[in-house]
């Protein structure tokens, strides 16, 4: 179970300071690996209710469970009135994770034969 605050809205989910989407676009970028998460509708502030800016993008590197890279744009969304920056992610990945959210299922399950990362990781993942 982690710490994170939990509020619904429509049909997407935010996390406190993490915008948890299910409801975007990826765009495949010229290079290889690497995608831009867009939404096309107006967020609002989880804390606050007033409606959010973009204000840039920060990469975020996510592996699968054969160790392939892949590079996702983020955008970082702010909120004038609470001065609080959030960040929009897509739901297949867990916020602060650098995994897939279905290689961390998986390997949590033992669903999984064959894991590129480190036995530390795994145990960290099944002991939360």
């Amino acid at each position: 179970m982690n710490s994170y605050a939990l509020y619904s809205r429509s049909s997407f989910c935010f996390f406190r300071r993490t915008i948890h989407d299910y409801n975007y676009k990826l765009s495949n970028h010229t290079q290889k690996n690497y995608f831009i998460v867009k939404h096309s509708e107006k967020h609002l502030c989880p804390e606050c209710g007033n409606r959010l800016y973009v204000r840039d993008t920060k990469k975020r590197t996510v592996k699968d469970g054969n160790g392939t890279e892949y590079i996702f744009s983020l955008r970082r969304l702010y909120c004038r009135c609470c001065q609080v920056l959030h960040t929009e992610i897509p739901d297949c990945i867990y916020p602060h994770k650098h995994y897939y959210k279905s290689t961390i299922t998986s390997v949590i399950g033992d669903k999984c034969d064959y894991f590129a990362g480190d036995n530390k990781t795994i145990y960290r993942w099944k002991n939360l």
